[in-house]
């Protein structure tokens, strides 16, 4: 039978939801709070749009009645004692990240961050409910209800109790149906019904069309479908990351909805009205506060504020702005009847709440404190560095980790027992990082190999043409930069006059999302503000169909990539007109457009300037990039691999290009003996050799012995005095 409910139940929300507007609003900001401009809280905006469909079906108004006769006969027991007090009710929880790749998809660190919060408040425990107002002391309450992860799936699977979901809807607020359905079916963890009965779904969202939060009450019209959970805007979840300590309690009003309560003005969006609005574009009109009352016996009537008044007593009495259900910047507290008020939701039938904290339903979901540990993973905040950066090491190891133990080539420290350490990375080069966890009856490992790139200083001219790569791993300037489960690769035939290129497969790519490339630090001191850099590319590119709308846009970074400015951005037809269908790939050189972009001013001549090529697709076609040239200059057609103005030095080569044993070098002194440098440096700038050479008028030869150098990339230098010539050399 409960397969069948679920399936009615969806029908009907789907028709509701099929029936509401799905335009944005305009934003009302009589329900913002001070100083914002996001609506605090939509749910009983949301509810009122739940009751204008209600009423088209008396069958559906009549059971929505029988409901509040329902949660009003289970308080009398909560207050009578027939319900037994002391127990303290446990809440599977699961936080669903809808994000499209950018700062909405948020840490792991912010989400515990918020569940810490909403512990915290729900048990009374936060410190700050020492400073309320003294008339309210004696009735600030334990509600005696504590929300835990989920470590079970649906399908019994472990995991972390976080699911992350990347799809444009993350900013398309105006049906929250749309939002959970792409949950459904895009979801990391588990695709399918997460049900409203078994788990407190909270899905953190990129927009909310104009909200903070919103939830709807306890009702049987959702039933234990996964509708029946709670939207948070990502910047409104914790107090850290994205989001900020005044922030941080929306969440825990958010829950109280959930758990069946109102507003301490009553059951309407707009605190502050008082009635006496003729205006009925007014959000105020026809409401007075003072007349509407949450049903709580202990909260006094209020006309609600947006700030933190703690004299206010419009409605004659003063009121109890430090609720955590009221708009105040200084929400500290439940009222004992709101407690009992949210316990006797937590023990009726409504919605499922009497199942979900039930001890069968907290083993099922892995909520009883035994999940199993079964997962171990980490990240990093940053994965491309400039020498002396510190970043931060997060861990992703799921469940009830009790140690750990890092391990950090390359960094300081080299080890760490913290879950979450700060190292600082001083020297060039790619290093892995380990992490065992324990949760002390086992334990997992695992590291990764070469997952931070610590660059090396490059210097003008900076070329990658890409044909002495076998992948895009063997260059380590050039790097995925985003993170996405799709990045750019090495293509491996048909480049710009050559056979390869850098390919984004951007026609398997379905939803929004940024994928970037980006470059390790490039050094630009030397030069003077008179000096004139150019940064070239190719590109080719087709949509799939008229309609894509696409950018490509560049960056430069003047800080090692910490911030970004934008140079240029081309999109739609600027960046093709043409379509293919299919899954496209170039054919021939006029399938190229060349970029040369100018505008990398003074601003950028520092030691660790950085560029990059970012795409954002709209379910176009494949989109790819050949010669990427930064040098000193004017726009050049052909690719700079030196500087232009020595001219005494010709004819500079080597061979064999690649090469598994000895090179040869061999260049063309014009003028008389000449002292020249010759400098071979591997992908991170270090110099693994050196030579002094005292050139000889005419033809010059050099032979290189191999010398144990490892197989990769380097780059070859020829320099006379400041200046200096560059070519690529591959050991295989």
């Amino acid at each position: 039978m409960k397969h069948l409910y679920i399936l009615i139940s969806f029908l009907t929300f789907t028709s509701y939801a099929q029936n509401l507007s799905t335009s944005k609003p305009q934003i009302d900001r009589g329900n913002c709070r001070e100083g914002e401009d996001v609506e605090y809280c939509l749910t009983h905006k949301k509810q009122k749009e739940l009751n204008a469909k209600l009423q088209q079906s008396q069958k559906s108004l009549n059971a929505f009645s029988e409901e509040k006769k329902e949660i009003d006969s289970v308080l009398q027991l909560v207050k009578s004692g027939a319900i037994e007090k002391g127990t303290i009710y446990k809440i599977p929880v699961v936080f669903h990240v809808l994000h499209n790749g950018g700062s909405e998809n948020i840490s792991n660190s912010q989400i515990m961050d918020a569940l810490a919060i909403l512990n915290r408040d729900y048990r009374a425990l936060n410190d700050d409910k020492n400073n309320v107002v003294s008339s309210f002391q004696n009735i600030i309450a334990d509600v005696e209800i504590e929300f835990v992860l989920a470590t079970k799936a649906p399908d019994g699977s472990c995991f972390g109790g976080i699911t992350r979901t990347k799809s444009s809807y993350s900013f398309d607020g105006t049906n929250g149906q749309n939002q959970v359905d792409a949950i459904i079916n895009g979801n990391d963890v588990y695709r399918g019904e997460w049900f409203g009965d078994e788990y407190l779904n909270i899905f953190i969202c990129g927009d909310l069309a104009h909200g903070a939060g919103y939830t709807y009450q306890p009702s049987n019209y959702f039933g234990n479908s996964m509708y029946n959970g709670i939207w948070i805007l990502h910047d409104y979840v914790g107090s850290m990351g994205t989001s900020s300590e005044l922030h941080s309690r929306a969440l825990t009003h958010e829950c109280g909805h959930w758990l069946g309560l109102d507003h301490t003005w009553g059951g309407t969006n707009n605190p502050g009205c008082t009635g006496g609005s003729n205006d009925p574009n007014d959000p105020c009109y026809g409401i007075d506060n003072c007349d509407y009352d949450d049903g709580i016996s202990d909260t006094p009537n209020t006309i609600g504020v947006t700030y933190c008044n703690l004299n206010e007593s419009s409605c004659g009495v003063l009121a109890n702005v430090e609720n955590y259900m009221d708009y105040s910047y200084c929400s500290k507290m439940f009222t004992l009847g709101q407690k009992n008020k949210m316990i006797a939701a937590l023990n009726s039938n409504l919605g499922g709440r009497k199942n979900i904290w039930k001890s069968s339903n907290l083993t099922a979901t892995g909520a009883d404190g035994n999940g199993q540990l079964c997962n171990v993973d980490f990240s990093a905040s940053k994965i491309i560095l400039c020498p002396g950066e510190t970043i931060n090491f997060e861990d992703e190891s799921y469940n009830n980790v009790s140690t750990w133990s890092w391990s950090f080539e390359g960094g300081s420290p080299t080890t760490s027992q913290s879950n979450n350490p700060s190292v600082t990375y001083n020297n060039p080069g790619v290093y892995s990082v380990s992490l065992t966890v324990t949760n002390g009856n086992n334990s997992l490992s695992k590291t990764k190999t070469g997952l931070i790139i610590v660059s090396g200083i490059q210097t003008l001219p900076y070329y990658e043409g890409f044909e002495n790569l076998n992948s895009l791993a063997d260059n380590k300037v050039l790097y995925n930069s985003n993170n996405n489960s799709i990045d750019y690769s090495l293509y491996s035939s048909n480049g710009y006059s050559s056979n390869k290129s850098l390919k984004l497969p951007n026609y398997t790519i379905n939803d929004l999302s940024k994928n970037s490339i980006e470059s390790s630090s490039i050094d630009l001191s030397e030069l003077t503000s008179s000096d004139k850099i150019t940064l070239t590319f190719k590109y080719a590119y087709r949509k799939k169909t008229s309609s894509d709308y696409e950018y490509v846009r560049v960056y430069a970074s003047k800080d090692c990539g910490d911030t970004w400015s934008s140079r240029t951005t081309f999109s739609n037809n600027n960046l093709s007109s043409q379509t293919s269908s299919s899954n496209w790939a170039p054919t021939t050189d006029s399938d190229w457009t060349t970029v040369h972009i100018k505008n990398i001013t003074s601003t950028f001549f520092v030691e660790n300037f950085r560029f990059k090529i970012e795409m954002e697709n709209d379910g176009g076609n494949n989109f790819y990039i050949d010669d990427i040239n930064l040098y000193k200059g004017d726009e050049s057609e052909t690719p700079v691999l030196g500087l232009d103005n020595i001219t005494e030095i010709q004819n500079f080569n080597l061979y064999p290009n690649p090469s598994n044993g000895d090179v040869t070098v061999v260049f063309d002194n014009s003028q008389a003996a000449k002292d020249v440098v010759l400098t071979i440096r591997d992908v991170t700038g270090k110099i693994v050799e050196s030579h002094n050479i005292n050139a000889n008028s005419g033809s010059n030869m050099v032979i290189l012995g191999r010398n144990n150098i490892m197989n990769g990339l380097y780059f070859v230098e020829l320099n006379v005095g400041n200046q200096k010539i560059v070519k690529q050399l591959v050991f295989n």
